[in-house]
């Protein structure tokens, strides 16, 4: 099937939703503890982020189209489901009305977004297939998860944005990557408008995370 608007329409509504939270944060929220953890976090994804797309880069650009994609298609579906693993932890166990509506929303959205991508990758007859850039993706976020579940409950709500911050951060620099490795027919812009609606709802998950880790 083809991927209509509607189905990543939730991308862009997230992306147009975040320039209210960024907003809610004032000139006087600075100095918080939550602006610091987000600075560190931000440095620490992109560098993340960076170590990850080179290695995605020096896969899948030596590859035939359909092996890149079903290993492009496995790496977006690794940050997929660190999203909804960590949501899911989130969910339970936040205390922060917001930082719980936050974390539905990535449990939701990242579900959408993978069924999504299913979808397309099979009107191409293509299964993902795993590889070590998606390895390492699953196991960053399995360390999320195993710090999530060691914290205090009265702490959750801290760690878990911070988390948020920096796996966007990361994911941000990965995709804006993938794009531009992207395989397929260049008359097929079906790839490239999922992965730039995908970039631009990264950007705004990792913009109301750092809004709310910031007014903490």
């Amino acid at each position: 099937p083809m991927l209509t608007p509607r189905r990543y329409g939730w991308l862009l509504a997230s992306a147009l939703s975040c320039a209210g939270l960024q907003a809610a944060c004032s000139d006087d929220d600075m100095g918080r503890p939550g602006d610091a953890a987000a600075d560190a976090a931000t440095d620490d994804g992109e560098e993340m982020g960076s170590v990850v797309a080179d290695q995605a880069q020096a896969q899948i650009g030596h590859e035939p189209a359909p092996d890149a994609l079903a290993h492009l298609g496995a790496i977006v579906l690794a940050i997929d489901g660190g999203e909804i693993a960590q949501a899911e932890i989130a969910i339970d166990r936040a205390n922060d009305p917001v930082v719980m509506d936050y974390a539905e929303r990535m449990n939701d959205e990242h579900a959408d977004h993978a069924d999504a991508l299913e979808a397309l990758l099979a009107d191409r007859g293509v299964a993902p297939t795993e590889s070590a850039v998606s390895g390492s993706l699953r196991a960053e976020a399995f360390a999320g998860i195993g710090e999530l579940k060691g914290t205090p409950r009265n702490e959750l709500d801290f760690v878990y944005m911070r988390l948020q911050v920096k796996m966007h951060a990361a994911a941000g620099v990965l995709i804006n990557r993938l794009y531009d490795l992207a395989p397929g027919d260049p008359d097929d812009q079906e790839l490239l408008a999922f992965l730039d609606a995908t970039r631009s709802a990264i950007a705004a998950h990792r913009s109301q995370a750092e809004a709310i880790l910031r007014a903490r």
